[in-house]
């Protein structure tokens, strides 16, 4: 597409539709943790890979992974230097905290968390009101580990 970027107010057309493919993918594939390192339950298996709903290919579902990290590194440098972008990446479906959501580790594609870090660090830049918001934010507690491992805390510093 020639007409691409939107000179008037320093924004990609299709921004908002990058973002909204991006919560889209957030919420159909899975994210898969390390669990198997912290809890394996006994004579458990590790977790595998997703298969697509219905069978189907698999490979076809690894490419979404894919395309799920780049959404993330266009998004992260359109946002460079650019607070058209990030204001809008800001205030559109919350496009900060989805991808705020992407930085924990997914054995499914390990280096989108290298790529959300990126793309918060672009989005921050020279950016107050982004900033205010991730300062607001809280963990929350991880699920998926069992309560014993939940309620331990970390490691202790003796």
């Amino acid at each position: 597409m020639l007409h691409e970027w939107d000179p008037a107010n320093h924004l990609p057309f299709s921004l908002p539709r990058k973002i909204d493919m991006l919560a889209l993918l957030n919420r159909r594939l899975p994210r898969v943790e390390k669990v198997s390192s912290v809890y394996r339950p006994t004579g458990g298996s590790p977790p595998s890979k997703p298969r697509p709903e219905g069978g189907g290919d698999a490979a076809g579902v690894e490419g979404l992974f894919f395309f799920k990290r780049d959404l993330i590194r266009i998004l992260g440098n359109l946002a460079y230097r650019n607070r058209a972008v990030q204001d809008t990446v800001r205030t559109y479906r919350e496009g900060l905290v989805l991808i705020m959501d992407h930085c924990t580790i997914d054995e499914n594609h390990p280096f989108v968390k290298e790529y959300a870090v990126v793309a918060i660090r672009n989005l921050l830049e020279d950016n107050p009101e982004n900033q205010r918001i991730l300062n607001s934010m809280q963990p929350l507690p991880n699920q998926r580990l069992p309560p014993s491992a939940r309620d331990k805390g970390g490691p202790s510093p003796h």
